[in-house]
């Protein structure tokens, strides 16, 4: 599977907790599997779990550097 899903996932679920009226939290585990691959659980009330390859990370620098720069409101430096 693809890290794009995890993200893609996880961008959904920032922006239910944001636009939800009371509290909201997500937490992220990330589990060594076999060599090559970790599996992601995702917590926010659900659980969605996906096994991705290590070797398909690199991307997702570049992707949440993207990501990052298209938020509205987000400043330099944090």
């Amino acid at each position: 599977m693809s890290s794009n899903a995890v993200i893609s996932r996880l961008l959904r679920l920032y922006k239910e907790v944001l636009s939800h009226e009371g509290y909201g939290d997500i937490c992220i585990e990330m589990k060594m599997l076999r060599k090559g691959q970790k599996e992601i659980i995702i917590h926010c009330g659900k659980q969605y779990r996906y096994v991705v390859d290590i070797d398909d990370l690199q991307p997702i620098d570049r992707c949440i550097a993207f990501q990052d720069r298209q938020l509205p409101g987000a400043t330099a430096g944090g």
